[in-house]
């Protein structure tokens, strides 16, 4: 009988502490969250503005938002991102740097709630794999 196995490989930074205890998280993106209408200078995928997303839908969770040109020339804040964070109760973060972002300057910060930074999606996947007893010879 084969053994399915998925592995997951992250290139990242975290300069956060992890989430607390053996407990596995459900994830949502931001842009799956959203209830209402923010400012227009930012998407919703930046995570800057608390009332524009459905708090019971992000509560409890990991809030996936994406690290985009507004963090880098647009006045987006990893700051206010923790501050939405903790306005919507969300169990921590994962924040995705977008392709055309990832060759610019990222530094990162000491965050007050469980994070992970996604630095180079093109390293970071999931493997699914089969093992076969049966070759383990």
């Amino acid at each position: 009988m084969a053994m399915i196995l998925t592995v997951l490989v992250v290139v990242r930074v975290q300069y956060a502490a992890p989430t607390k205890g053996p407990i596995f998280y459900d994830l949502i993106l931001a842009n799956d969250a959203v209830q209402g209408e923010g400012n227009p200078l930012y998407s919703p995928s930046d995570c800057q503005v608390p009332s524009i997303f459905n708090k019971p839908l992000v509560q409890g969770k990991l809030l996936i938002c994406i690290y985009s040109f507004n963090f880098l020339f647009g006045g987006a804040s990893m700051q206010q991102v923790v501050t939405t964070l903790e306005a919507l109760g969300a169990a921590g973060l994962v924040m995705v740097v977008e392709s055309d972002s990832a060759g610019s300057m990222f530094t990162p910060i000491p965050l007050t709630i469980p994070g992970i930074v996604l630095v180079d999606a093109m390293h970071s996947e999931a493997r699914t794999l089969v093992l076969d007893p049966d070759l383990a010879s």
